[in-house]
């Protein structure tokens, strides 16, 4: 009991105490004003029947736009991308974009992990929004997940409430449930079931139509199809490569994301 915040912890983040299940749906006391994007002041309910839809937020559906990769502190290249290939790179400058790993895009905004001094992994997934212009200034996405060091992740990409990734020394893909309202990952780490891809090599992917687009540790540019709902899931006799590292542009970084702007 008590007040007292948990070492390391730096506030306190939402929490819904009071969960009841009455006739007509599930009701909810938080100490927050906002549920769903909605005011609630500190209680609110989701009905059994009626109420709204919800679409929830996702990477872009679009298979047209610009993948971008770290290229050094505070520098990204944009690099035009559609089903025919890669175009010709552009060095963007992006001054809040530093200390930059794995990266995943949903919605107007991109996720991160950053490496932050004085956090109790030495890393921390932060937020900023992005349209395609320059990356805004990042805030923490939630300090419950001050337990995970996504420091370790080589690559990552976000789709329908999985954050799936790679992680050092490991040669799996991997998700965690991830909720995007509060920001809060999951505790329990899931693994995908695969054949055909080295994923220990991996350096960088995101989710585009259906394939994961990744790089690697020789530079190369590969995708492959996605199946969540299949065994496999990833099948690498599909794999395809869409470019090799080029001088000034290899693909083996984990700061790696798509945008269609």
């Amino acid at each position: 009991g008590g007040s007292s915040l948990p070492s390391g912890a730096s506030s306190w983040g939402s929490a819904v105490p009071v969960l009841w299940r009455g006739s007509d749906g599930l009701y909810f006391g938080h100490n927050s004003d906002g549920m769903g994007e909605e005011y609630h002041g500190r209680l609110g309910m989701f009905p059994l029947a009626g109420g709204r839809t919800i679409t929830p937020k996702n990477p872009p559906t679009g298979t047209t736009g610009n993948l971008y990769l770290g290229t050094g502190s505070a520098t990204l290249a944009k690099v035009p991308f559609d089903s025919a290939g890669i175009g010709t790179p552009t060095t963007v400058s992006q001054p809040n974009y530093v200390g930059a790993g794995a990266t995943w895009r949903v919605a107007d905004r991109i996720y991160w992990s950053r490496t932050v001094g004085g956090t109790p992994t030495g890393s921390r997934i932060d937020i900023s929004l992005f349209n395609g212009g320059a990356i805004g200034a990042p805030w923490e996405a939630s300090g419950y997940n001050d337990w995970f060091n996504p420091a370790t992740m080589t690559g990552a990409f976000y789709l329908d409430g999985r954050l799936y990734y790679t992680r050092t020394g490991a040669n799996a893909l991997y998700y965690r449930y991830f909720e995007i309202d509060g920001n809060y990952l999951g505790a329990t780490e899931f693994t995908v079931p695969t054949t055909g891809v080295t994923w220990s090599t991996v350096r960088g992917m995101a989710w585009v139509g259906g394939r994961i687009v990744y790089g690697a540790t020789d530079g190369t540019l590969r995708s492959v199809p996605l199946d969540p709902t299949a065994a496999p899931a990833v099948n690498g006799a599909a794999v395809t490569v869409i470019a090799p590292a080029a001088p000034g542009l290899s693909w083996s970084t984990p700061s790696t994301f798509f945008s269609v702007q």
